[in-house]
């Protein structure tokens, strides 16, 4: 993620009501059909003449879209492709000044954005914090004392902190019963409200000295050992840092040969880190879904280190009876993980995981700490995402956001009608047709952004708990009662009901993000507002290219709902299988082309010429590749059904027919500077491809594509083999 970064201070206080100045908006508006041969409207010149620079005119299309769609991204250093938290945190500032002054969330907001941006002496404040915190958590053990080790209070504080090690537990839809949450346990997989951008530590890092072709697994592989060693050195070096800076305190001090026992200890969080599933693992189990249904009585008997029943009380700060169930997630890493605790020294696993906990803290609070203003404000609007929320709506009109929500409900409802009609087509559905279409009615649409959720009433009702301090030594104090906030935040949705839109909006997705989310346990798909802005979504814009833009989003979450994973939820998002006998037995066969696809491994140019090897892992991309297969067939549907290659009015400047321009904008969704060696982890990690190989795969997957463009057969987007994509899996394979 890039921010704003400038050395200019926010100034929260004093503000001039500026409720009558309106930040550029886009909004979307469907009119009947027109002939007109040329769009003249300036947004239209806009977009053409961004489009032709976004460009790599000397790129074959038949050979690489992607690069023929956004080569000039890459070529030219002053292009830079669209950058949605530019315009995220530009908005945030903006509401937050219209009604800082008298709103108390608001001036929390600004108090801690002052005392990060004035922060001094983080290191010492940090061991000011800790003395209090080991205080409540229990400090580090003499190995000779004899105490005993209490690992329940010790887990339950630091995920209380929001600082989850080896384990966490965390809240999604019951599958059985989507009225209601559960709880589930998961190797720790929340987002760091502390560290955004390159999640690759520099040491580890190779990037562009990446050779000319080199075999991305094997860098993948060097880069994940350097990291597990890495944490390992950090974690002793870091020990000594907060021990010194402990000892400045004056309320604090550590005998020598206690110090000497934390450190040797640390080689048990060698043991751990060199057991902890992939990245890729951890991800897929989640993403499809691949948990084990365990009661805490189950816990109990087969962790027994830990009393569960103790941990999720302290947790959620009710009781648990024994009988409540649990969604595990991968048993077996839980079942070695806890076979170690109960064969090693339990003073010398729980100083290792105190100081792990401690360099956890000290890398995010003072190593990662950058005090200006693109990375406080960020940081503040990860850690008060709901009031974030607040200041992003109040920086539209109610005009606007209404726009905003009708553009994308029209587009919805479109999309689900040419869905029906691509399913009343698919004669290979037989029985299993009504069941489906019965899912796509019944889906719904989150699309109002929480407008009547993030309102300053609440908002100030739910930060008066909250002390925050804008005096410069309390960074640290303030970041901890954040993030104790923040977790606390995520159990109380445990008492919603999953299908209430202020679960929606708070536990799912929030108005200021840029991508959409399927939620498979109710039947839902949500659209934040952020997604609908310049350069992508305009009203002035022909209506076939809102549809490219705002339309692929929409359509690639509808589509969720019936890959893998979601066709095996029912119209009220309970499990129960949606297809049968010869159906399902077709739908499988569809799966096994694109994961034989994957799996085959292929040799790649990257974006400047070089050339790379590697095999992907079918089962982690299966999911989204599938989603835009469907999504690309789902648009281009609707733009015939739609007439605009007739009827619609073309972009100036441009040499292309509709059918060309709008996969054309469709694919310059995803221009980005980024290149494959600079993504190499998330290659491996991440269930999106990295833009290069996810453009080119869904649009050569697309026969329609390839007729539109002329491409010759079994040019790279004309392959002889495409796997066939749901619902016309009655087609013959081109």
């Amino acid at each position: 993620m890039t921010v704003s970064a400038t050395s200019t201070p926010l100034d929260f206080t004093d503000v001039t009501d500026t409720s009558s100045t309106e930040l550029p908006t886009s909004v979307i508006t469907i009119s009947p059909k027109k002939v007109n041969d040329t769009c003249d409207k300036l947004e239209c010149k806009r977009l053409a003449g961004r489009m032709l620079a976004q460009m790599g005119h000397e790129f074959n299309p038949c050979d690489n879209f992607y690069m023929y769609a956004c080569g000039g991204i890459h070529s030219d250093p002053f292009l830079q492709p669209y950058d949605y938290t530019v315009d995220m945190m530009d908005r945030i500032r903006h509401g937050m000044e219209r009604e800082s002054h008298s709103q108390p969330a608001f001036l929390k907001f600004a108090s801690f954005y002052s005392s990060c941006m004035e922060a001094n002496d983080v290191e010492f404040q940090l061991a000011r914090e800790l003395i209090k915190i080991l205080k409540d958590i229990g400090d580090f053990l003499d190995p000779a004392s004899g105490k005993a080790v209490d690992f329940t209070h010790f887990f339950a504080e630091i995920i209380s902190l929001h600082r989850p090690l080896l384990f966490d537990i965390i809240v999604d839809v019951d599958d059985s019963n989507s009225d209601r949450y559960m709880l589930k346990m998961t190797t720790p997989i929340h987002e760091n409200p502390f560290r955004f951008g390159s999640q690759i530590p520099a040491e580890c890092n190779q990037g562009p000295d990446i050779k000319n072709n080199s075999n991305f697994n094997d860098v993948y592989e060097d880069i994940k050992t350097c990291e597990v060693d890495l944490k390992i050195t950090s974690l002793g070096n870091g020990i000594s840092e907060i021990f010194a800076a402990l000892n400045r305190t004056d309320n604090y001090t550590i005998h020598l040969h206690h110090y000497d026992a934390v450190l040797s200890s640390a080689e048990w969080m060698s043991i751990f880190y060199k057991m902890e599933p992939s990245e890729s693992e951890r991800r897929h189990s989640v993403i499809t879904k691949n948990y084990t249904l365990v009661t805490v009585s189950d816990l109990n008997k087969n962790y027994p280190v830990i009393n569960w029943t103790v941990l999720l009380e302290k947790l959620l700060g009710k009781s648990v009876p024994d009988n409540t169930s649990v969604q595990l997630y991968s048993a077996e890493y839980f079942n070695q993980l806890f076979d170690n605790f109960q064969e090693g020294n339990f003073v010398k696993i729980y100083n290792s995981l105190l100081a792990a906990f401690v360099q956890q803290l000290r890398e995010d609070l003072v190593l990662n700490m950058s005090p200006v203003e693109g990375y406080c404000l960020t940081v503040a609007a990860k850690l008060m995402e709901d009031v974030a929320a607040g200041a992003y709506l109040n920086s539209f009109n109610r005009t606007e956001l209404d726009l905003k929500r009708r553009s994308v409900e029209t587009i919805f409802k479109q999309l689900r009608d040419t869905f029906k009609q691509l399913l009343h087509s698919s004669d290979w559905l037989v029985s299993d047709r009504d069941a489906l279409l019965k899912k796509l009615d019944s889906m719904t649409l989150a699309a109002d952004g929480g407008v009547n959720i993030f309102t300053m009433d609440k908002l100030n009702n739910q930060m008066s708990s909250v002390n925050i301090s804008k005096e410069p030594d309390s960074y640290v104090r303030n970041s901890i009662a954040l993030l104790r906030r923040y977790r606390s935040n995520i159990y109380k949705s445990l008492d919603g009901k999953p299908r209430d839109l202020a679960n929606v909006w708070s536990h799912f997705s929030l108005p200021q993000e840029a991508y959409g989310i399927s939620i498979y346990g109710i039947n839902t798909v949500a659209m934040p507002y952020a997604m609908l802005a310049w350069p992508f979504f305009h009203n002035n814009y022909p209506e076939y290219l809102q549809i490219a833009g705002l339309g692929h989003i929409i359509a690639h979450e509808m589509s969720h709902h019936f890959d893998n994973v979601g066709m095996k939820y029912n119209p009220k998002g309970e499990l129960e299988m949606m297809l049968h006998g010869p159906a399902q037995e077709l739908y499988s066969n569809m799966e096994t082309c694109f994961a034989e696809q994957f799996n085959t491994p292929e040799s790649q140019q990257s974006e400047d010429g070089k050339t790379f090897t590697f095999t992907l892992n079918p089962e982690l991309h299966r999911e989204e590749q599938l989603a835009d297969d469907i999504a690309t067939l789902l648009l281009y549907s609707l733009f015939k059904n739609r007439s605009y290659d007739l009827y619609a009015e073309q972009l100036p400047f441009l040499e292309m027919n509709n059918d060309q321009v709008f996969f054309l904008h469709l694919a310059q969704s995803f221009c980005t500077k980024d290149t494959l060696q600079s993504g190499i982890v998330s290659l491996f990690e991440n269930e999106h491809l990295p833009s290069l190989l996810r453009v080119n795969h869904f649009l050569s997957q697309s026969k329609d594509f390839s007729e539109v463009f002329n491409c010759p057969a079994d040019s790279k987007m004309n392959p002889t083999h495409r796997c066939e994509v749901f619902p016309a899996l009655n087609r013959t394979p081109a």
